[in-house]
């Protein structure tokens, strides 16, 4: 869509909007350069329950210094509704929150780390909060990174690089924990919050009910059935409660959802996007997600240990380099929490396994497996009934149990 080069003050569809970011991003004056042009698509698709709307915006400027015009591109992130609806039903992120990330946060651990000039996200090039919220931002595409377009997620080498930049992240949050005492109230919760039981609980629990029942249908060991037994009905409140801070173990400012889109990769760099679900507290949080979300089945599950301890090897590292006062915790002490907190990859599990199968023949429905009425129960049903699916599930279950991630103290 293009649209007009003035501009009427009220929105950020015109060419006024983007001269000073324009000044920004090339370091120049706005009367050095004319923006004759503004061309506006959707960079990433609208979906149910989305926060925010993901613009890319292409630019035509006429610089002084060049003969010709060039085109520059953008990204400008959106928020569709206000933080104070959101707050009042108990949301876990807010535009606020990922703001003061991009401009406060981000800066200040990639300080930290400026002698191997480190980033960890996209360029912030404008903030606009009244008469409208947008965050603009530097196309990373442009850039030469992209996104990794595989339902089978990523393989060893790749989640090995993803790693080592998350356990630099994670220790320069700790580190600049150190230097300011805290991170402010935003980052008390995220994903996973008391407030939002109720909503979430109600999607969780058909899902649960479906595997639990495979479980029973396919005569899992009794002692499996009967650790998940006193946590049907009660699924997501019993991970929030695994989640809670407890501020006399290791925790770090967790990125909250890893998930493949929101890594962008380059051949030499990897960077995080999406920051509006962070929050402060066990690194398994992180460490877990990705691993469920956005690796290959047969990579989280053979290559589990390998991974967590190239994680630990250059999360030690990192926190030694940057002088960190607290105590490291040892290799032990993190696989006690990655065990007390491992329940979080069943939860993600229940839903994220279905598009992370290498199954190309099999028919998949992502709306009708999430469907919480009969229909959605029989379509997991003859899902789980499918050959390869039962053999997958066994596999990913006694991986499980044996990390004791099917056993929860705290329900």
């Amino acid at each position: 869509m293009s649209v007009s080069a003035g501009s009427d003050g009220l929105s950020w569809r015109n060419a006024d909007y983007f001269e000073n970011v324009i000044a920004v991003d090339y370091k120049i004056e706005t009367t050095e350069f004319k923006i004759t042009n503004v061309h506006i698509s959707t960079a990433i698709p609208k979906h149910a329950g989305v926060l925010s709307l993901v613009h890319r915006v292409l630019l035509q400027v006429k610089f002084q210094s060049r003969s010709t015009a060039k085109h520059v591109s953008y990204i400008v992130k959106e928020r569709i509704d206000s933080d104070e609806d959101h707050e009042s039903t108990g949301s876990y992120c807010t535009f606020a929150k990922e703001i003061e990330l991009y401009t406060q946060i981000l800066p200040g651990f990639e300080k930290l780390w400026s002698t191997e000039n480190v980033k960890f996200g996209p360029r912030v090039l404008k903030v606009t909060m009244t008469p409208f919220r947008v965050i603009v931002l530097e196309d990373l595409k442009s850039a030469g990174f992209r996104t990794k377009k595989s339902r089978t997620g990523f393989k060893t080498v790749e989640c090995e690089k993803v790693l080592e930049k998350l356990a630099k992240f994670h220790a320069a949050s700790v580190q600049y924990f150190e230097r300011r005492g805290s991170f402010s109230d935003q980052f008390e919760s995220g994903i996973l919050n008391d407030k939002t039981i109720k909503a979430h609980e109600v999607y969780y629990t058909p899902l649960f009910e479906s595997f639990f029942q495979m479980l029973e249908e396919l005569k899992y060991h009794p002692k499996i059935v009967q650790a998940l037994q006193p946590l049907k009905g009660k699924v997501y409140a019993t991970t929030c409660n695994l989640f809670r801070l407890d501020p006399t173990k290791f925790n770090v400012l967790n990125h909250g959802d890893l998930r493949m889109t929101n890594i962008h990769i380059r051949e030499y760099d990897k960077l995080f996007l999406n920051y509006q679900t962070s929050f402060f507290g066990s690194p398994s949080f992180d460490l877990i997600y990705f691993l469920t979300m956005s690796t290959s089945f047969c990579t989280r599950i053979d290559r589990f240990d390998h991974l967590i301890d190239h994680y630990y090897k250059h999360l030690k590292a990192g926190l030694q380099k940057l002088g960190v006062m607290t105590a490291i915790p040892t290799q032990r002490q993190l696989r006690d929490d990655l065990a007390a907190h491992g329940f979080l990859m069943c939860l993600k599990s229940i839903e994220a396994l279905a598009v992370t199968l290498e199954m190309p023949k099999l028919e998949l429905d992502m709306k009708l497996f999430r469907s919480t009425g009969p229909e959605g129960a029989e379509f997991r049903r003859n899902l789980y009934a499918n050959v390869q699916f039962e053999k997958t599930l066994e596999r990913l279950v006694m991986f499980m149990w044996k990390r004791g991630f099917l056993t929860v103290s705290q329900i």
